[in-house]
């Protein structure tokens, strides 16, 4: 969870206070007054953390002692960038004399790069100075920021891969451009947003919008951590949605020594959570394959178009060769197209109907599964819904599977899995 302000304190009336702040914050700064604690990510799959994040802390008792109030006056006085590598030194430091597993979770506001004291090749030099892999280290970047500094996002997260770093979108859902900063940046993780985490078990708007997140995640790549978990329902909410990773106060508190093993109440709660539910059938093309005539590939062009012509709810054909290896489908659509031009009919009604099978074709084993079958046809934007899949089995036909009976399949198990897995919803 990030501790950046989404725009400065304001600054007191009082002619001293500022000053006085000012001084202060320098002091923190150059002194190594800062010092970081650390919140686990767990991954619930194993049961084990998978990295930390660390959350900087000022002097106690002072006037900077949180986070929000250390950053705004950063910003106020032009000093983000020096505050960000004193708190990266910092972190980094604690990080290792604790010799923490896992990654390193280092939060960065892109803000800091139009800082005039920003200087690159700073992260680095720590790193080399403690000896800590790139690798082990992932920027969070805030995603509570104006849509016209997009750019600085962009920028910030091509800056750290390149060097090696990965990067997580913090806070997604809470910013101006959630969707698109995902789409465009390609982060390695990506942080649910607390509003969509809080009370999730009692809101089943905030259910779907969590399993939306998951679905793209899974398609794309990348992880997903919950954050801002503090209830044992929440919690038992997400195991059960089949969310991996895991933070927040019911998981663990910051400290300045972390916990370094999954506790024993995670446990507990995940083996009374209803189990995973994304996902897990296994339902066939058999069950959705039906018998149907097919075409020999040396029947005319001209009779197929003739067939039809002749029936209206015909799509598509088959046509499989005298060895019953299926060749493809004739697609209604794109016959009568062609055979829409002028002269078409002279040139192509004698023609054996092979000539005509369509590019867009999809064979599949009986006993291929519906969720793949359902991806081929849904993933590619160039494919045509109306065509049939052909099946085969030892490849040699059986018969067609409608596209509308697959995805009729798929989302009438979804729906029958979630019922009985998952009762609050």
């Amino acid at each position: 969870m990030s501790y950046l302000p989404s725009i400065p304190a304001p600054r007191t009336h009082s002619d001293t206070e500022p000053q006085r702040l000012r001084d202060q914050l320098q002091s923190v700064i150059d002194s190594g007054q800062l010092y970081a604690v650390f919140q686990p990510v767990i991954n619930m799959i194993n049961s084990q953390i998978v990295g930390y994040e660390a959350l900087i802390r000022g002097p106690e008792g002072s006037a900077l002692a949180s986070p929000a109030q250390l950053f705004s006056a950063a910003a106020s006085e032009g000093q983000l960038a020096r505050l960000e590598y004193a708190c990266r030194e910092a972190a980094c430091q604690s990080f290792i004399e604790h010799s923490l597993p896992g990654k390193l979770f280092l939060n960065m506001t892109p803000l800091a790069f139009t800082d005039s004291q920003y200087r690159d090749g700073v992260t680095m030099a720590i790193l080399r100075k403690l000896k800590l892999d790139p690798e082990r280290v992932v920027f969070e970047l805030t995603e509570k920021q104006p849509l016209d500094e997009f750019e600085l996002l962009t920028n910030a997260c091509e800056h750290f891969q390149r060097q090696g770093f990965a990067v997580a979108i913090d806070d997604l859902g809470a910013g101006y451009a959630g969707l698109r900063i995902w789409s465009e940046l390609n982060p390695d993780y990506v942080k649910i947003d607390r509003h969509f985490i809080s009370n999730i078990n009692a809101s089943a708007v905030k259910r779907e919008f969590v399993r939306f997140m998951l679905d793209i995640a899974q398609r794309i790549g990348n992880k997903v951590i919950a954050e801002g978990i503090e209830t044992e329902e929440e919690f038992k909410t997400l195991v059960a949605m089949g969310v991996e990773y895991f933070q927040g106060y019911y998981i663990a508190r910051p400290a300045r020594t972390p916990i370094t093993q999954c506790p024993p109440h995670l446990n507990k709660a995940k083996a009374v959570a209803m189990p995973v539910s994304r996902d897990t059938f296994q339902h066939t093309l058999r069950e959705v394959t039906v018998a149907h005539e097919p075409l020999s590939p040396s029947v005319t062009a001209g009779e197929v178009v003739r067939m039809f012509r002749a029936d209206v709810r015909l799509t598509c054909v088959p046509v499989v060769a005298d060895d019953g290896k299926a060749l493809g489908v004739i697609s209604r659509s794109e016959l009568l197209n062609t055979f829409s031009w002028r002269y078409s009919y002279e040139l192509h009604a004698n023609k054996p109907i092979s000539g005509f099978v369509s590019s867009r074709s999809l064979l599949m084993d009986i006993n291929s599964d519906l969720n793949s079958a359902g991806r081929l046809v849904t993933e590619d934007p160039a494919q045509n819904l109306s065509v049939d899949i052909i099946v085969s089995e030892n490849d040699r036909y059986i018969g067609v599977a409608k596209v509308r009976n697959i995805l009729r399949s798929i989302a009438d198990e979804k729906l029958r899995v979630a019922r009985h897995s998952n009762p609050i919803r």
